[in-house]
Parts: structure tokens; C-alpha cells; sequence
């Protein structure tokens, strides 16, 4: 036996897709893209000289599209790996993070509802809570390790953008008592 024999990779059957774990990421970047592409239709992209709320976010969408189209290009022509199983725990806390965060840093103000009573709180309560919720999308998450690094990182972001930046942002709002 050479060693060609041994570097070859095993036979496989004739299929249109090579790389089945390559194809599937450009399909997910692409179903992402076009989400993106679509929730921002309503807004304006704006021009170079004046930019509208939707060039960035649409800009880095079609980046997205094309890498996702490109990650689907090189599944079809080269041999990859196949789909592994993955489990639900990252997506589940991530996800819960965001919507965290989204409810207690403004009242969303839901149709035919209103706006979620006692919400918002401000990023004093949304950072930290985003990111111990978001923390335990791994699985050696410590809650002490989480609350340390929220506390700091929303210093940080309370920082950034509200004194530097001048962001009009809620820092604590805690109806009837304060509202800073």
C-alpha cells in the first residue's frame, strides 16, 4: 500500500451535494439574510450623502446573502463534512437574552395590547439581565462568573453610550422612584 492509498479520501456515493455541513451554513446565512433584507423594508436606505436607518443593517445583510451563497458554491463543488447534531441549549438562551432585553430596556408597545406594564426598566436592569440569560447558553456557565461580567460589561456599555456617544437611552427607571 502507497502512501497515496492512505491520504485518499473513502469513496462516496454520487451526490449533487459534496459537503452537506458547508451547504446547510449558506442556506441558514441566506434564510438570515433574507429575513434581515425583508424586516428592513420599510426603511429607508438613504443615499452616501445621507444615510437612512436601513444602509447599514441591508449593506451587512447582502454581505450575508452572498457569503451564504458562496458557503453554497463550495458545499456543491467540494467534499465536506456532513451535519452534525447540535443541541438546542445556545440557541434557546441566546434567544431568551434578546428578548429579555428587548422587553425591559423599552416597552415594546404591543398591537392591540399596549405597552407591557412596569417595562421599561433601563440598561441598568436590561444589560445585566441579557447577559446572565445569555451567559447560560454554555454549558460550564457559573452564575457568580456570569454576574461579575454582566455588572462590568453594562458599566461599560452604560458608559459608552450614554456619555460618550449621548445616546438617549434609560439608564434606570424604576416607575415613581427614579428615572435616570
Amino acid at each position: 500500500m502507497t502512501l497515496q492509498d492512505d491520504a485518499a479520501p473513502p469513496p462516496r456515493a454520487r451526490s449533487l451535494v459534496r459537503g452537506p455541513q458547508t451547504v446547510a451554513a449558506g442556506l441558514v446565512m441566506l434564510a438570515l439574510a433574507g429575513l434581515a433584507i425583508w424586516t428592513l423594508g420599510n426603511l429607508s436606505m438613504g443615499t452616501l450623502r445621507s444615510m437612512g436607518p436601513a444602509m447599514m443593517p441591508k449593506g451587512l445583510a447582502y454581505l450575508a446573502g452572498g457569503c451564504g451563497l458562496l458557503l453554497v458554491a463550495i458545499g456543491l463543488v467540494r467534499h465536506g463534512d456532513p451535519v452534525e447534531r447540535f443541541a438546542l441549549r445556545g440557541p434557546f438562551f441566546v434567544a431568551a437574552a434578546i428578548l429579555a432585553f428587548a422587553v425591559t430596556i423599552r416597552a415594546p408597545d404591543l398591537p392591540g395590547i399596549g405597552p407591557i406594564p412596569g417595562a421599561p426598566y433601563g440598561l441598568a436592569i436590561a444589560g445585566p439581565l441579557c447577559l446572565v440569560i445569555g451567559g447560560f447558553a454554555a454549558a460550564d456557565a457559573r452564575l457568580k462568573e456570569l454576574v461579575i461580567f454582566a455588572v462590568i460589561m453594562t458599566a461599560a456599555c452604560i458608559g459608552l453610550f450614554r456619555y460618550l456617544l449621548n445616546q438617549p437611552m434609560p439608564i434606570l427607571v424604576i416607575p415613581g422612584v427614579v428615572h435616570i
